[in-house]
């Protein structure tokens, strides 16, 4: 879902309103890929709304599901300061659970368990996703 905010942007809509009504995501969930985006270094906030970082146009020139994709997401990752300081030594293990990074995020941040856990399941998912191997196309027989 970030990507699908992040190529509504590229669309040159900026605002939460608008990327939630060109995506059909809700504007709250919107904020929440917009906050991810931040993170990861694919989205900046300007004046007039959001916009793509050089990172994100490189990440929207991936094809999804591709290696690249998958390089491009995990760069930015090990880039991202939360991480760095936080999980660098769980990135690639996809056996990470949502509690381990919970907790860790309760021991190390001011977000309460409930936001933690939160958190922490889309941090597992991402870790699973830039780790799983990339789509390959189906040819016809």
């Amino acid at each position: 879902a970030v990507r699908a905010v992040m190529e509504s942007i590229s669309r040159k809509y900026a605002s939460p309103a608008t990327i939630a009504a060109d995506t059909g995501i809700s504007t709250r969930h919107v904020s929440y890929h917009l906050n991810a985006g931040q993170i990861l270094g694919f989205v900046t906030a300007q004046k007039n709304g959001f916009g793509l970082t050089a990172q994100g146009r490189r990440l929207l020139d991936t094809t999804i599901g591709s290696i690249e994709e998958k390089s491009t997401y995990k760069a930015a990752l090990f880039e991202a300061e939360f991480v760095k300081e936080l999980l660098a030594d769980l990135i690639e293990d996809t056996s990470a659970t949502t509690n381990q990074i919970a907790e860790i995020l309760t021991n190390n941040t001011p977000l309460s368990a409930s936001t933690a856990k939160r958190r922490a399941s889309a941090i597992v998912t991402w870790i699973k996703t830039i780790n799983e191997p990339p789509v390959t196309p189906q040819l016809p027989v």
